[in-house]
């Protein structure tokens, strides 16, 4: 409670205050509490009490770790969603100074949110913006502008992996093209064999026709003269 009163930026009443610190140290003990009931002893609403839970979090530094796939899993994003948007959001790092005392700032709900939406929005995969932009705790246009820096990102991320995905599909079609050849030169040189084969087997024919002739005309000389 103490480090919330020396936080600045946190607009919310001292009961509602108090009670959201009361559930972040139960969080971090381990302990349950009840979130309906909190919200009614805080004397606002679900949503104001959600957004503010994590705005509180953020400025004390203790919101859990969160990951793509978690997000992916949580909101049924295909796998490919998560990969595209972890990309685009390392691109983004690395273009920008996101860093405080030499730790990435991007590791915010912020950033991973706005990315995994702008990712979905481009591959036309629905997702459920209002509960993104209540994980960040943040206000919609905050969310908003984050989420069209993070556009072009995604965007560049996409059109090499369809560069990608185009010359697989020519190389395959290269070797399609390859196999086909092979396979006709394997083919024309099987009938030239067979075509060399079946002369062989004329000549060979003749040559015993030839021979048997030869033979009976030695056998009718050797009768005639015996006779």
């Amino acid at each position: 409670m103490r480090l919330a009163e020396m936080k600045p930026g946190l607009c919310v009443s001292g009961s509602c205050k108090a009670v959201i610190c009361l559930e972040l140290a139960c969080v971090s003990s381990g302990q349950a509490l009840d979130r309906v009931t909190a919200v009614k002893l805080a004397g606002t609403t679900k949503s104001v009490y959600n957004s503010m839970l994590k705005t509180l979090e953020s400025l004390l530094d203790m919101q859990a770790p969160l990951t793509f796939r978690e997000l992916s899993v949580q909101f049924g994003c295909p796998s490919r969603s998560s990969q595209v948007a972890e990309e685009a959001l390392q691109r983004y790092e690395n273009g920008q100074q996101v860093f405080v005392n030499g730790v990435s700032d991007c590791t915010k709900p912020l950033y991973l949110t706005a990315s995994l939406y702008a990712t979905c929005k481009k591959l036309k995969v629905k997702i459920d913006k209002s509960k993104l932009i209540a994980m960040t705790g943040c206000k919609r246009s905050t969310f908003d502008r984050m989420c069209c820096l993070l556009e072009p990102h995604v965007e560049s991320v996409l059109g090499e992996n369809q560069s990608l995905q185009t010359n697989k599909r020519s190389n395959s079609f290269l070797d399609d093209i390859e196999i086909f050849s092979q396979t006709d030169e394997l083919e024309e040189k099987r009938k030239r064999q067979e075509v060399h084969d079946n002369k062989e087997e004329n000549e060979l024919d003749e040559y015993e026709q030839w021979k048997r002739e030869i033979l009976q005309r030695v056998a009718a000389e050797r009768q005639s003269n015996g006779s």
